[in-house]
């Protein structure tokens, strides 16, 4: 049985400990609670829909807030997930950004076109890395807990 490399460091005498205010934590725990694709898409969907309906409604400014903090989680993706990073990257580069830059050239028609397309984009990545039984779409309802009408 191998050896963790915190295991061969402790013996070493090597420790790196970082603490968040709370709690010290050696580097291997702070990296074993880092998100997975799991919980990333659990935050990436609901602001993909708010984002859809928030331009439905004309709040662009929220719109444009959900695409961005979208962008952030999916490039963490990137670095915790590295098998996904090729396919990831090209997500960003070919739906993420040119659906930020319509919604800042105001073509919102444009834009729902293009968030249809990435929809069928998401559904083959899906398939592609044996995840078909999902299927993402936009929520059928706007959120409850947000004032869309608000900009």
């Amino acid at each position: 049985m191998e050896e963790s490399s915190s295991s061969k460091n402790h013996e070493l005498g090597h420790t790196h400990v970082v603490f968040n205010g709370k709690a010290e934590l050696e580097l291997d725990q702070l990296a074993a609670i880092q998100p997975g694709m799991a919980r990333l898409m659990a935050e990436i969907s609901p602001r993909m829909s708010t984002c859809w309906w928030a331009t439905k409604y004309g709040n662009i400014e929220l719109a444009k807030y959900q695409i961005s903090e979208t962008a952030k989680l999916l490039k963490t993706s990137v670095v915790v997930r590295p098998k996904y990073s090729q396919d990831m990257t090209e997500f960003i580069d070919n739906h993420i950004t040119r659906l930020k830059n319509l919604l800042t050239e105001n073509k919102i028609e444009e834009f729902f076109k293009e968030f249809e397309t990435m929809v069928v984009s998401i559904n083959k990545l899906h398939e592609k890395y044996n995840k078909g039984f999902i299927v993402w779409k936009v929520s059928d309802s706007p959120p409850e807990n947000l004032d869309l009408n608000h900009s």
